[in-house]
């Protein structure tokens, strides 16, 4: 059986494997999202910015440009700006009780009342500019980074020093740390990422690539694994081998921030206008944000990863929604998998797969058990050319709500050489079915989602269409798809 430990990372490598190119990719996409909201903006734009959340979601703040700036999330509204010394913000963070804001005002950093913009202390942490800040999840220490040759560890409350880690390059510009506090990591420029285990500052392990700065680090959830990136590749590493279990090759996406979700099931990647979110377990490309108006600097999960924030260089705020966007998207889903692409139908068996319990619930409303063939087919047919306008009208209607159903019948009917008036509504009803679901092709790959799911209510309803009209062929699909579950060891 394999290990924890290996369980915990296969999600990340599944998702490394897929996007490098493994698994097909959809060659179309949902209607995308709007912002929920967008405040900010016209500061001078940035090369670096920095986003933060308050833990409970309420405030989220953005530093860049010089300075530092409280915005509500829900209502679009700037809270107020922070009075920061000449302008010299770079890097923010909240401590994890939410009271307090340490901010990287040049080489310097300063602790503010979340609420009320008080400064309750400052101190000189670094030779040249502080570049990150992080606090530990106990919220007792605050590690620093900055433009010399080690990382400050230092009392959030009183400033402090607690200690110092030093770095083999010189220059640090992204920490995080471990989930249970007993790991951080850092990385910048030079390309390297350390990772030092904290109950006795010990440097455990240093990693070293050429493909650029170390722009992103991420533990899993579990702490058993991280992810970071170097240039625009991704990288996968095991915490307890240092082995690397994967690495991808981001530049076709043009990825130039990450973001990873509270759950660490769902990454996001952003780059010029354009935000993508990924599926960690299955590899599956769940949706894209393009935003016209602004190029993506840095994007955030919130703490309940509802929603998603990206910021721009000149300070641009938009707040995109993720709750309400599964409906949408598995209607979309549904008219890939009754397409004519392979690829696309695969994507989107993989993609529903993702989202277990929304899609069948989705299908159990799109996918119910198939009825008979209707008898009244012939007889609606017939009508196209019925003497009562109103009847022919009716037809015509009840014969379009049937699409792709009731296809051979109306080309049957078709080459037959019916009277012009059947022509003329045959022909109309045959073009329409064009663009229309293939709902018998989207209904049996249905089926191939609920078997890739396999358990719990996907079974359940398996089961279910499995006791439909026999001679149908979700019917049959169904109880094949039982069989091949009910073989597995």
């Amino acid at each position: 059986m394999a290990s924890s430990r290996a369980l915990a990372v296969v999600g990340f490598v599944t998702f490394l494997t897929a996007a490098h190119g493994a698994s097909p990719s959809p060659t179309s996409e949902p209607p995308p999202p709007t912002p929920l909201v967008r405040m900010g903006g016209g500061m001078k734009p940035t090369g670096v910015c920095r986003l933060a959340f308050a833990p409970d979601g309420k405030t989220v703040a953005w530093a860049g440009s010089g300075a530092a700036s409280l915005y509500d999330p829900a209502a679009g509204k700037l809270r107020r700006r922070l009075k920061t010394d000449a302008g010299d913000a770079k890097c923010l963070a909240f401590s994890p009780d939410g009271k307090t804001i340490a901010v990287g005002e040049g080489a310097s950093v300063a602790l503010f009342n979340a609420n009320n913009d008080g400064k309750s202390v400052k101190w000189k942490a670094h030779a040249g500019d502080v570049w990150a800040v992080a606090f530990s999840p106990d919220g007792q220490t605050l590690a620093t980074a900055g433009d010399d040759d080690h990382l400050g560890l230092w009392d959030a409350a009183t400033g402090k020093e607690r200690g110092r880690l030093d770095l083999h390059e010189k220059g640090a510009s992204v920490l995080a740390f471990s989930a249970d506090g007993k790991h951080l990591s850092a990385g910048g420029e030079a390309g390297e990422l350390t990772v030092w285990r904290m109950s006795d500052e010990d440097e455990r392990r240093r990693l070293v690539g050429r493909d650029g700065r170390v722009g992103f680090i991420a533990f899993a959830p579990d702490g058993n694994s991280f992810l970071w990136t170097q240039g625009k590749t991704i990288r996968i590493s095991e915490m307890e081998t240092w082995v690397e279990l994967a690495r991808f090759d981001g530049r076709d996406m043009d990825a130039v921030c990450f973001a990873l979700s509270p759950d660490g099931k769902t990454l996001a990647t952003g780059g010029d206008k354009t935000i993508h979110l990924w599926d960690l377990k299955t590899g599956a490309h769940l949706l894209q944000f393009r935003d016209e108006k602004s190029n993506t600097a840095a994007i955030l999960f919130a703490p309940d990863g509802k929603t998603l924030a990206s910021a721009a260089p000149d300070g641009a705020i938009s707040i995109w929604d993720l709750k309400d966007l599964s409906r949408g998207r598995l209607e979309w889903l549904w008219r890939e998998l009754s397409g004519n692409d392979a690829a696309d139908a695969i994507h989107a068996v993989r993609a529903m797969k993702s989202t277990p319990a929304e899609s069948v619930a989705f299908l159990r409303e799109r996918l119910r058990p198939a009825p008979p063939r209707e008898p009244d087919v012939t007889r609606l047919v017939a009508d196209l050319d019925n003497d009562d306008f109103m009847e022919r009208e009716k037809a015509t209607t009840e014969l379009a709500k049937r699409g792709r159903l009731v296809e051979a019948e109306l080309r049957q009917a078709y080459e037959k050489q019916p009277s012009p008036e059947a022509r003329y509504r045959l022909k109309d009803l045959l073009a329409k079915l064009k663009d229309a679901p293939n709902e018998e092709t989207a209904r049996s790959r249905a089926v191939q989602v609920l078997e890739t799911i396999g358990a719990g209510e996907a079974r359940a309803f398996l089961e279910t269409l499995a006791k439909g009209p026999p001679d149908s062929r979700v019917t049959k699909e169904a109880k094949a798809s039982l069989q091949r579950l009910n073989a597995l060891p």
